[in-house]
């Protein structure tokens, strides 16, 4: 995630994690040094919404990186956790050391993110 997120900057890599594989989507958003929308994740919501994938949430992520800023959940961000109801996983450039951190809705209140594991790799 870090290196693709870095060959990616300015713009913001983006992509879903399972547990055993790593999937690099492309940011077909308009602004992309600043927002992401993941070619093919309108898929993913789909069958999410229908019920497929209630046995394997726990498995995978949405991902993306903050090229220019910290960790932390936009509105966005948050909107689409919400449409998805999947963790996001955020990758910050902005320090010399990347850092990577989990984050999920809190089940009491969805307007609310929890972060769950923050890490900077070594």
């Amino acid at each position: 995630m870090i290196e693709w997120s870095r060959q990616q900057a300015p713009n913001e890599a983006c992509g879903i994690l399972s547990y055993d594989t790593l999937r690099r989507m492309r940011n077909v958003s308009p602004t992309p040094e600043t927002a992401f929308i993941c070619a093919g994740l309108g898929d993913v919501v789909l069958h999410n919404q229908a019920g497929y994938l209630n046995d394997h949430l726990e498995r995978y992520a949405i991902w993306h990186s903050h090229p220019t800023s910290r960790a932390v959940p936009t509105r966005p961000d948050i909107d689409l956790m919400r449409e998805t109801l999947v963790p996001m996983i955020i990758v910050s450039l902005l320090p010399t050391v990347p850092e990577v951190a989990i984050f999920v809705l809190d089940e009491h209140n969805t307007d609310r993110v929890i972060c769950v594991r923050s890490y900077r790799p070594s």
